[in-house]
């Protein structure tokens, strides 16, 4: 019996990464590890798994029973702990040691590629074709060969769209953006995000005690959170943010040391690029609000709410990201699918230019297109932030209208 086409966007994406594994494999007994990695474009560190062991190492760096900052001690050899002391917190309660390291990458893989599969869910052989070659891209191989907590992070964010439409999504959503935001901040903005798509007073309510929740905790720890931002590596090669493409193609000033010239960047650049952004808004409104009114409180919309927030805000609010938060571009893919099936050409258009631009951004993240690929998440970028002002603006009036 022949597999059903709603299941066509899920074989794609089995089928490529399977293929996938079958040349990593091939490269490496080859060529070697360093060698299988540069073919891909992707940075190799010595050691799978890095960003992994950096908090499973982190524990023998404390003092047995401490989890502060201030006791953190290790070898300049290994690398500074820069997460929440939670994760600590649950590794030590979970007795997590090195040796268990390779089973916990290998959930965690299991954890994202289900996640991916959940946004395919009923996607037609075209959906999956796109998503299928942005999971071979750098990005999204660098995130999977770190085992980074982005991938946990991910499937939470996925999952919690799909749970707001559970009759146990009001409570379910919220604890896991909750959880997330505790254990990595970002996704403490997809608060607001999902208060906006709330259906009832109740998940709204929900949603606020969240908010408060997460603001509370960003308070409490503050100190924690300033020493983390200090110990956190930001870098130039295999990273977008507001802070990169100047840095490919400018030299820091004399005078001015690298952080104060990000800072300069960041500054300069950020309230400006808000500014094109509303003017984008603006200038092309009508374009603007074909798209803001297409997206409605459905899954799809959700989807494309939270990766477009996430890729936005961190952009600027951090301002180099490593490469692999790309991945939360995948889920503006579900949406830019409804659009291709729509009778309205815009809307079709916009589909595919998104579709072709989220693959440019992910494809020329390699250390091959740098400055390439910088540009076009600069793209990406104004394009995804003129169309939530856009939408925030019609919000805004219908409140008002109220």
């Amino acid at each position: 019996m022949l597999l059903s086409p709603k299941y066509h966007g899920q074989a794609v994406v089995a089928l490529g990464l399977s293929v996938l594994l079958a040349l990593m494999l091939g490269a490496w007994n080859l060529y070697g590890w360093l060698i299988m990695w540069d073919m891909f474009s992707v940075y190799a560190p010595w050691m799978l798994w890095d960003d992994l062991l950096i908090i499973i190492r982190g524990m023998d760096c404390l003092p047995a029973g401490s989890f502060n900052y201030l006791d953190y001690h290790c070898p300049p050899v290994v690398n500074q702990f820069n997460y929440p002391m939670l994760w600590i917190r649950l590794f030590s309660a979970l007795g997590i040691t090195q040796e268990q390291a390779p089973w916990i990458a290998v959930g965690m893989l299991a954890v994202f590629v289900s996640s991916v599969f959940a946004l395919l869910r009923g996607a037609p052989l075209r959906e999956g074709m796109v998503v299928g070659l942005a999971m071979v891209s750098p990005p999204v191989l660098l995130v999977m060969q770190r085992a980074n907590s982005d991938e946990v992070i991910f499937a939470m964010v996925v999952f919690a769209c799909v749970l707001r439409d559970r009759r146990c999504g009001w409570v379910a959503s919220p604890l896991l953006i909750g959880c997330a935001a505790f254990f990595k901040l970002y996704p403490g903005i997809l608060a607001g995000v999902f208060f906006l798509l709330a259906r009832s007073a109740r998940e709204r309510a929900a949603w606020v005690f969240t908010g408060f929740a997460f603001v509370l905790y960003v308070f409490f720890n503050m100190d924690e959170f300033q020493y983390i931002s200090h110990l956190t590596v930001r870098g130039v090669q295999s990273s977008f943010g507001v802070n990169v493409l100047p840095e490919l193609v400018l030299e820091v000033p004399p005078g001015y040391q690298l952080d104060e010239f990000r800072g300069m960047v960041q500054m300069v650049l950020s309230p400006l690029a808000v500014g094109a952004m509303w003017l984008l808004a603006q200038g092309y409104r009508g374009y603007f609000t074909q798209l803001a009114q297409s997206l409605r409180r459905d899954r799809n919309s959700a989807y494309f709410y939270c990766g477009a927030a996430v890729f936005v805000f961190m952009f600027f609010a951090q301002g180099n990201n490593w490469n692999y938060r790309m991945v939360y571009l995948l889920m503006c893919l579900p949406q830019a699918e409804a659009w291709a099936r729509s009778p309205n050409a815009t809307l079709r258009g916009s589909a595919y230019a998104l579709a072709v631009l989220m693959l440019l951004c992910l494809w020329c993240a390699g250390h091959w297109w740098q400055v390439t690929g910088a540009a076009f998440t600069w793209v990406m970028c104004l394009w995804l932030g003129a169309l939530l002002l856009r939408k925030a603006q019609l919000l805004s009036a219908a409140l008002l209208r109220v």
